[in-house]
Order: C-alpha cells, then structure tokens, then sequence
C-alpha cells in the first residue's frame, strides 16, 4: 500500500489549512510517512508531541489499529483543523496541552512509541520523554538537518541532542540524513542517563522546563 497516495485527499485539505493559517512547520511527507511504517510496528500505544495541522497525525492515525495515539499541541486552532481533516478515530486521542506539562504528568513507560516533533520531548524534557518509553519502545525524532526557520545556533543543539544518545549505553540510534533528517531510537534499558553526562554544561538544556 502507498500511504501517500491513499491520502492524497486529506493531504491535499491540510495543505489549504496550512496555506489560511500561515503554518509552515509541516512534517516532511516522507518523513510522515516513515514514521507511520515505524510505528506501525510498534504494538502499544504512542505518543506525538506537536500536532501542528496533522499531517504526521494523519498517517499515524491511519495505521492505528489496537493500542492509543495521543497527539499533544499547545495550539488549539491547530488540533481543530486537524481533528476537521481526520475526524474521529477509535483510540485517537487529541490532548491540547504544553508538552512539557503532558510529558510532566506521564507515568514511566506509558508509550510503545514517540514522535517528538516539539521542543518539549526533544529539547527540553527529554529525561521525562524518555521515561514514558517502554524498553524495546522507539523514539522518532526529525528536523535533524539544517532548516530555513531554524532560530540562531540550533545547529550546536541538534548536535549535542545526537551526541548525548551517542554516548548511552540504554540506547541504541540510527541517523539518517534522508529527508529533513531524522533518527530512529530504541531503548534498551532503564537508566538514569548517566548523571555525568547529564551535569554536563551542553546539556543540561535537553533537562530544561524551557520551551524556547
């Protein structure tokens, strides 16, 4: 099945949608589109931190079968336009919150799989995404490769984002410089994420509440 193809009709709405709000930080569409073939492996339940207009949303919703997606935006007008496109699912779950107070009040090992596509849950609150994994769960990320709306020197932080899960033990990451660049990430222990590379001055921003 080609998943791009298939929801052509919704991606071309959400596209309109993007085009009336003036939102441009729609997930690459062959990013989506892995993300969805990733978790679709994935049995349990996942997480999206920053719907956006949904088009990620959109094709993970669509290869949910058991199990819960809850996707979290700050934005309400944003969760709207996409609930319009997406309409209702069973286990789609739309959560209107700042992601680091959702990812504050998550259980340990709540998700089977995250895409993290916000600041909070990539670069900041990252300790508490990770706890909300599962061992043998997968932690989706993208944006990895220089963008044109990039704010100054976040380069330095997507490398030291890279860098960090380079040095653990707990986890094991695949880089992939294709499309907007993402990585692919599972855990394979609990840990503490080794508390000296956490007092560690470059990274002490991804264990920040900030969200800017």
């Amino acid at each position: 099945m080609d998943l791009i193809q298939k929801l052509q009709p919704q991606i071309k709405k959400i596209k309109t949608i993007n085009h009336g709000l003036g939102f441009e930080m729609s997930c690459n569409l062959e990013v989506a589109n892995l993300c969805a073939i990733v978790a679709r492996g994935c049995h349990g339940n996942w997480l999206e931190l920053g719907t956006g207009t949904g088009l990620s949303t959109l094709f993970l919703a669509e290869v949910l079968e058991a199990g819960r997606l809850d996707t979290v935006d700050v934005n309400e007008e944003y969760s709207k336009a996409d609930q319009s496109v997406i309409g209702p699912k069973q286990g789609l779950q739309f959560i209107v919150e700042d992601g680091g107070d959702f990812l504050s009040s998550c259980r340990p090992q709540a998700y089977n799989f995250v895409f993290a596509d916000a600041w909070p849950g990539k670069y900041s609150h990252l300790h508490l995404v990770l706890n909300t994994l599962v061992v043998g769960g997968l932690y989706f990320i993208d944006d990895l490769l220089p963008q044109s709306n990039w704010p100054n020197h976040h380069q330095l932080k997507v490398d030291a984002l890279l860098s960090f899960f380079n040095q653990l033990d707990s986890f094991a990451i695949s880089h992939l410089h294709w499309g907007s660049g993402c990585a692919v990430i599972t855990k394979l222990k609990e840990d503490t994420f080794a508390t000296e590379l956490i007092e560690r001055e470059d990274y002490k921003f991804l264990f920040s509440e900030e969200t800017f």
